[in-house]
């Protein structure tokens, strides 16, 4: 009976391990996730931002 519920006991404790370092992995994707857009939409922001320089330095140099 003894080893059995050692054996019960370490099955919980891995089980109980797995679970954590697979909330932890998907904390991590999650995290890599909001990098991800985040660095998508900052790309996304500097292309417009350049759009507009660039269409503002045509529009002044077409005015003169």
């Amino acid at each position: 009976m003894r080893c059995y519920s050692a054996s019960a006991g370490s099955i919980a404790a891995n089980a109980t391990l797995g679970l954590a370092l697979k909330g932890h992995q998907m904390f991590v994707d999650f995290v890599l996730g909001l990098g991800a857009a985040a660095s998508l939409f900052l790309a996304t922001a500097v292309v417009a931002v350049d759009r507009d320089a660039v269409k503002r330095h045509v529009d002044e140099h077409d005015a003169t």
